[in-house]
């Protein structure tokens, strides 16, 4: 956050922050400033920080489509206002004359503003001063209200005015006799007030949850589709009825019940739900309560197959290579040719390999255990959305054979896979690596049809059924790639990547499988597979690029072999 910085011509910090173009008419400034009045600069921080932050969520709701208020809602809202304007005069009225006149020049200046909305809602009012005093209290409490709606709020907040001048004027000359106009406002119905709309609870929903940015999009429409089914505009009003016939109709509609309507729909609507019951405002019932989706019967009993078989992987990643250098498919879809290569050899998920950047391959670090230093790749939140936590996954002797890091030097643009240009933000590619992801299904479906996997997702149950066959310690093979950790115990301490290259190496070659059932593609490759690594010599069994030797390495003044030893040039040391 900005620092605070010191006023010129006192020791007092001072607080500045420039207000957004969209939001200046709004506002009326085009920055906010003011003294922290403190030289303390440890004080003026977290002063400066609190409202930094308090300007952020104000705004934010500004930011939000203008809200509609009924005539009770208007009214009540004019209630607020009413108190408000009595609470900060309360201690401190002042005479009782000046109150007097305020009330004559309110009525005055009510007489001058038009009952009925024309065509050009009234937004603004003779008395400057009521103007002004209602544009705070609306920007105190981070709302916008439509044309329609502001006059309405204009109006009753003028005849809140009068009253709330008699009355402080009463207080003035020291009448504490109760409040005749407390019961003339309607209460605010805190479960469907302008604040409690679906929409609005449910940015605050996700910002509490802290969803990333795709599973915040992809619930909100479901949630909104909901809503707009049954017809509901506060959550408050969801029935037990209005979940059933809403999961008959997803269910007509023929979708997935596992996939689609409970892992998706239910599970989005489930949790926004669950969260307005622990806020108190969703119904007074849970009207998920003993609501259940069952499985379609249809479904084989027996388990599907996840994973791709060696046929397939061969098909794919053979097609991956018939490519020639220079064709437009090595330079404009490189996602097609190293994805399914990564995912076949680390198990990474298709969104974490598609956002990769070229900074995320880096070499290991040298310890006592492992001196050699070995390429990596870097799984980070830099890069974008984890599901899971960030890992450090070796680079295999396959890819470092075909050249992917060659590519990765001679890549321009920072991210591997997807040009950040074509974003509608620059710092948000979710949804390009969304696109690649999608574009390397299509082309998997186009070199093998539609088999009953999913295109991208195979290979990561493929890289488990290789690891179970080569005994792979599972501890391990949810460290490479990113299972939540069994137990307590396991998720402690640090792998090194050269531990896990070894246990990587006891899998069978994915280069050998595709010279198996494809020996035209990588004719440079030897024809007897040496099968899984054990604990010889390094890189004995590596595989090795066209002209026979293991390839070298060159990141950031390093050069380094596929076996892992590593030597500093002269321009590192």
């Amino acid at each position: 956050m900005p620092e605070p910085r010191k006023h010129p011509r006192s020791s007092n910090y001072w607080f500045r922050k420039r207000v957004p173009n969209l939001l200046r008419d709004e506002i009326g400034r085009t920055e906010i400033r003011f003294s922290l009045e403190t030289s303390d600069p440890m004080v003026a921080k977290a002063l400066s920080d609190a409202k930094h932050i308090e300007l952020d969520q104000r705004w934010a709701k500004l930011r939000r489509a203008p809200v509609s208020l009924d005539f009770i809602a208007t009214q009540a809202l004019a209630g607020e206002f009413y108190a408000d304007l009595i609470a900060r005069h309360r201690r401190e009225p002042g005479p009782p004359k000046q109150w007097k006149m305020r009330a004559h020049w309110d009525r005055f200046n009510r007489r001058l503003m038009p009952e009925r909305c024309f065509a050009k809602p009234l937004t603004s009012m003779p008395n400057m001063r009521l103007q002004l005093e209602v544009k705070a209290f609306l920007l105190e409490k981070g709302m916008r209200l439509d044309p329609v709606s502001r006059h309405r709020f204009l109006l009753a907040t003028a005849d809140a005015s009068i009253l709330a001048a008699e009355q402080i004027g009463r207080i003035a000359s020291a009448d504490f006799s109760p409040d005749p106009n407390v019961n003339r406002f309607p209460a605010e119905d805190r479960k469907r007030g302008p604040h409690n709309r679906f929409d609005v609870l449910f940015d605050r929903f996700a910002d509490k949850a802290e969803y990333p940015e795709r599973t915040r999009r992809s619930w909100k429409s479901r949630v909104t589709r909901f809503m707009a089914f049954c017809g509901r505009e506060y959550p408050a009003d969801v029935t037990k009825q209005d979940v059933i016939k809403f999961t008959d109709y997803l269910i007509d509609q023929k979708l997935d019940r596992d996939a689609t309507i409970r892992n998706g729909y239910y599970a989005a609507i489930r949790a926004f739900l669950k969260w307005c019951l622990a806020n108190d405002v969703g119904p007074d019932v849970d009207p998920l309560a003993h609501v259940r989706i069952y499985s379609d019967r249809n479904k084989s009993k027996a388990r599907p197959r996840k994973g791709y078989s060696d046929q397939e992987a061969a098909t794919i990643l053979a097609a991956t290579l018939r490519a020639a250098p220079g064709s437009r498919f090595a330079t404009s879809n490189a996602a097609c040719r190293w994805i399914p290569w990564i995912c076949a050899t680390t198990g990474a998920r298709i969104s974490e390999v598609a956002q990769l950047r070229k900074q995320d391959i880096v070499l290991s670090e040298r310890t006592r255990r492992f001196p050699h230093r070995i390429p990596v790749i870097r799984f980070t939140l830099e890069a974008g959305s984890q599901k899971t936590s960030e890992r450090v996954v070796p680079v295999h002797p396959d890819l470092v054979a075909l050249g992917f890091l060659d590519f990765v030097e001679g890549t321009a643009c920072e991210r591997l896979f997807v040009d950040p240009k074509r974003a509608r933000r620059r710092t948000d590619v979710s949804g390009l690596t969304k696109s690649a992801g999608q574009k390397v299904a299509r082309w998997v479906r186009s070199v093998i049809g539609n088999v009953r996997v999913r295109p991208n997702h195979a290979w990561r149950h493929r890289f488990n059924t290789l690891s179970n066959e080569a005994l792979v310690d599972p501890e391990f093979r949810d460290v490479i790639t990113g299972h939540v950790p069994a137990t307590v115990g396991a998720a402690y301490g640090d792998t090194h990547p050269g531990l896990l290259l070894h246990h990587m190496m006891r899998m069978d070659s994915h280069l050998y499988l595709v010279r198996e059932f494809v020996p035209d593609v990588v004719p440079w490759l030897p024809p007897s597979d040496p099968g899984p690594s054990s604990a010889g010599g390094p890189g004995s069994d590596r595989p090795r690029g066209p002209d026979g030797q293991l390839p070298t390495i060159h990141l950031g003044g390093t050069q380094t072999r596929s076996d892992g030893a590593a030597s500093l040039d002269s321009s590192s040391t």
